[in-house]
């Protein structure tokens, strides 16, 4: 940070301070203000990256459930569904009328 004289850096060093852990000082707002425009776009770009990971592997893992249906059926927090089947003891676990001969 810096101000644009040392009364205003003192004045805005100790509002900061009591904010902040650590509190970075700088020759000038010439040197501050480029500081603070490279680590904004630091941060939009990696927020942006991440996103755009995240939207690729919902896409992804929504592609590979669409081709191997019973891709959940590991993981412990999918509940696989078996056609026909059910988990419920007030329903029988085969639908009426069905053969158990197969």
């Amino acid at each position: 940070m810096s101000g644009i004289d040392a009364a205003t850096l003192e004045e805005i060093k100790g509002f900061y301070d009591s904010i902040f852990q650590t509190t970075v000082l700088v020759s000038g707002p010439k040197v501050a203000e480029p500081a603070k425009l490279i680590e904004n776009t630091f941060r939009l770009v990696n927020i942006s990256m991440i996103s755009e990971l995240a939207t690729q592997r919902r896409q992804l893992v929504l592609l590979q459930m669409r081709r191997t249906p019973d891709h959940s059926a590991g993981l412990p927090h999918r509940q696989h569904h078996v056609p026909g089947a059910t988990a419920s003891p007030a329903m029988p676990s085969r639908p009426q009328g069905k053969s158990t001969n197969g």
